[in-house]
C-alpha cells in the first residue's frame, strides 16, 4: 500500500510539472499534504476524546470513524489529561488577573451608582 501510494505521489508530482527533480517532487508532495491536512477545531478534539474516554466503542474504531490516527488521538488525550490537572491544581492561565477583575468590580459599582436601574 506504502508503494502505491508513493507511485501516485510520483505520478501527481509529475502531473504538476516538477519534471524529473526528486527533491522538488518530494518538495510538493509535502506542501500538498500539509495544505490539505484535516485541522479539528477545540471542540471537535474534546468531542472525540470524551467519546474515546466513555469507552462504548473501542479507540480504533472511533480513530477510523473520525479519520484520526491512534497516535494523534492519544496525543490529544493527554494534552486533555495534562490541561485539566492544570486547571485543577490552580496553575492554568486565567483571562483576567484578581487585580483585573477588582477593576473591573470597582468600575461596575460606580456606574450603578451613577446610573441606578
Amino acid at each position: 500500500m506504502y508503494h502505491r501510494r508513493r507511485r501516485a505521489d510520483h505520478a501527481q508530482a509529475e502531473e504538476a510539472g516538477c519534471g524529473g527533480s526528486a527533491e522538488s517532487a518530494a518538495q510538493l508532495i509535502k506542501t500538498v499534504r500539509r495544505q490539505t491536512r484535516t485541522k479539528y477545531s477545540a471542540e471537535d478534539k474534546i468531542r472525540i476524546v470524551l467519546e474515546g474516554l466513555r469507552g462504548d466503542h473501542p479507540v480504533a474504531a472511533l480513530c477510523r470513524r473520525e479519520g484520526v490516527s491512534a497516535n494523534v488521538y492519544y496525543n490529544w488525550l493527554k494534552e486533555f489529561m495534562e490541561a485539566g490537572k492544570a486547571r485543577l491544581k490552580g496553575e492554568a492561565v486565567r483571562g483576567a488577573t484578581k487585580g483585573e477583575v477588582e477593576s473591573y468590580r470597582r468600575q461596575n459599582e460606580s456606574c450603578v451608582r451613577r446610573w441606578p436601574i
